[in-house]
């Protein structure tokens, strides 16, 4: 359980996290999450050590050169319904193709050592700025809001792209993402 392991919350914490998603989802997209019939599936996804998810650069901050590990723990909503949805709240009227998702949750940056254990040097949470629409081939651009304790609000922008392991056959996730974190407000993204 990624909310539990990596994140260190409780039953507790874990339930108002999700709660917050879920709210989220709501304002921003107006998804209603816990409702099975209405073309969304609500579920939690993660990007696990596997996906080589990697930080290489921190300003003002030494990164080795393998970099860090990201892990990223979110709540998703995903259409559905094969005639795609209509959106509400901020994106009123906007119409999605089924597969269009979004996203609610943290990264974790961690530092790993050479016995194993990692240890979280920097949490981000982010949310959806926008639908995240996927091409016919599984990649969509993204755009999140960002926010971390001490370098405030910011932006991620970034690709991902599906890829078959041409050894095991498994689908794997490549993620290009670049996050910046600015004095600027985040309105009219």
């Amino acid at each position: 359980q990624c909310q539990r392991d990596v994140f260190e919350r409780s039953p507790a914490d874990i339930e108002a996290h999700r709660a917050a998603a879920i709210e989220f989802f709501e304002e921003r997209f107006g998804v209603v999450a816990d409702d099975p019939d209405d073309g969304f599936l609500f579920d939690q996804v993660i990007a696990t050590p596997q996906n080589n998810y990697r930080v290489y650069a921190i300003s003002g901050e030494p990164v080795p050169s393998d970099g860090y590990l990201l892990r990223d723990c979110a709540y998703r909503i995903t259409v559905t319904n094969p005639n795609g949805a209509t959106l509400g709240g901020e994106f009123a009227g906007v119409q999605v193709p089924p597969g269009t998702f979004m996203v609610f949750g943290d990264y974790a940056i961690n530092r790993e050592f050479s016995s194993g254990r990692s240890r979280t040097i920097h949490t981000i949470a982010f949310q959806s700025a926008s639908p995240l629409i996927p091409g016919f081939d599984g990649s969509a651009g993204f755009k999140c809001e960002l926010f971390h304790p001490d370098w405030g609000s910011g932006l991620g922008e970034g690709f991902l792209a599906v890829a078959v392991d041409a050894e095991t056959g498994e689908l794997r996730a490549n993620i290009r993402h670049i996050m910046t974190f600015s004095d600027a407000p985040l309105n009219g993204l």
